[in-house]
């Protein structure tokens, strides 16, 4: 999708009513909240890494002004009034601005394409940024002389970016950030929830089972009380499936989870061998453990290492 189609949907009226529940444009003539957002919005388009002195050139951009503000005449700005701008402008105000496109880009029948499964992907990362721009909020992680801040992002996404959540405290537990996402929000049931291994907690993983199906990876030290098992012949275009088991899995504490699950186990086939399995091969050579051991045989290890999958599909 392209920055054109988007701004097509953002109409004038939306920016004119948010900007009047928030006060954004009060006696402010050149850098109205509708502007700052469009700048914004082409500079994620347009740069990898977006600076303020970025937004000052982009908006400077005779190009720009012309055919994204429809400008006859171009105006220039320091960046110094965009540090200005973003520091008064509530967080709701793009907040809103977000939800409310959102809805419409959903009612587009032309972004609505047939699938044969509706997916909703969760997933967290980690941002670092300077101590002096993250003074009041974020958390050091990496020893006393860190010298940088960080914050943590989960986004669940389904056709586009619906859950953001932000965490500024330095938490070990995955299992609450991601938990914390996926339940925040009734997602429905024909869609299936995908996230990678940071829940492990059995215990969110029935709760998560009471509304919705998912599918997850499961660590190898699981334990579960069978109640079927057969090999599999089945492949993707990446693994060679070869077990799947039914049953309740174990929690910590001894129990067993309220919910059967599925554990599918899979190898990596010898031909899906790319530049990204090359580099964790380099990257596991220098480590002490595989310090005696040839390049082939790490190799074969790691197509003989188990990818297991659970699911309450």
């Amino acid at each position: 999708m392209r920055i054109k189609q988007i701004i097509k949907v953002l109409t004038t009226d939306l920016f004119s009513v948010l900007s009047q529940k928030y006060n954004v444009d009060y006696k402010v003539k050149k850098l109205p909240g509708e502007t700052i957002f469009k700048v914004l919005l082409y500079s994620m388009f347009s740069e990898k890494n977006y600076t303020l002195k970025k937004l000052q050139e982009n908006f400077n951009d005779e190009t720009f002004q012309k055919k994204y503000l429809n400008n006859e005449e171009v105006t220039t700005i320091d960046k110094t009034s965009f540090h200005y701008r973003l520091n008064n402008i509530p967080a709701n105000y793009f907040k809103e601005i977000f939800e409310k496109t959102l809805q419409r880009f959903k009612n587009i029948p032309l972004l609505k394409k047939e699938k044969q499964y509706d997916i909703f992907k969760f997933d967290s990362t980690i941002v670092a940024l300077s101590s002096k721009l993250l003074y009041k909020t974020g958390f050091k992680f990496g020893g006393k002389n860190c010298k940088t801040k960080k914050i943590k992002y989960t986004l669940g996404l389904s056709e586009f970016p619906e859950i953001v959540k932000l965490h500024s405290k330095y938490n070990k537990n995955e299992n609450k950030a991601l938990e914390e996402a996926i339940l925040s929000r009734s997602i429905p049931k024909e869609k299936i929830i995908l996230f990678d291994r940071g829940i492990n907690s059995r215990e969110t993983m029935d709760k998560i089972s009471e509304n919705n199906y998912f599918i997850t990876r499961l660590n190898k030290s699981y334990k579960v009380d069978p109640i079927s098992a057969q090999n599999l012949t089945e492949e993707t275009d990446t693994l060679k499936l070869t077990k799947v088991i039914k049953g309740k899995l174990y929690k910590s504490n001894g129990e067993k989870t309220k919910t059967e699950y599925r554990i599918i186990h899979g190898k990596s086939k010898i031909e899906n061998w790319d530049k990204k399995k090359e580099t964790k091969l380099k990257v596991k050579k220098t480590r002490k453990k595989h310090k005696n051991k040839t390049k082939e045989e790490i190799k074969y290890e790691m197509l003989e290492e188990e990818t297991i999958f659970v699911t309450n599909i």
